[in-house]
């Protein structure tokens, strides 16, 4: 979290700005499984776990963290982060 002081300056000490968006591609699990005939080996491949953990972790720091993760909310973030700057 922002707040933490450690975690403040090792971010300090390492150059590591924080991360106030996290724009993630969730596997098509459930479609991939629904219309297609693969194999077990095949569908676990099919298991998201890293953009899970990412929205986690996003969502534990929801003060300052923002996310994203349906390709059709992109273009509305996007003008709205545009519009921020001006």
């Amino acid at each position: 979290m922002r707040g933490n002081e450690r975690h403040q300056k090792e971010m300090a000490a390492h150059d590591i700005q924080p991360i106030d968006l996290v724009v993630v591609n969730l596997y098509p699990f459930e479609e991939v499984v629904t219309k297609e005939r693969l194999s077990e080996q095949e569908l676990i491949e099919y298991i998201d776990i890293g953009g899970v953990t990412l929205l986690r972790a996003a969502g534990k720091n929801f003060q300052d963290v923002g996310i994203v993760c349906d390709p059709q909310d992109y273009h509305d973030r996007l003008e709205e982060l545009t519009s921020l700057k001006t």
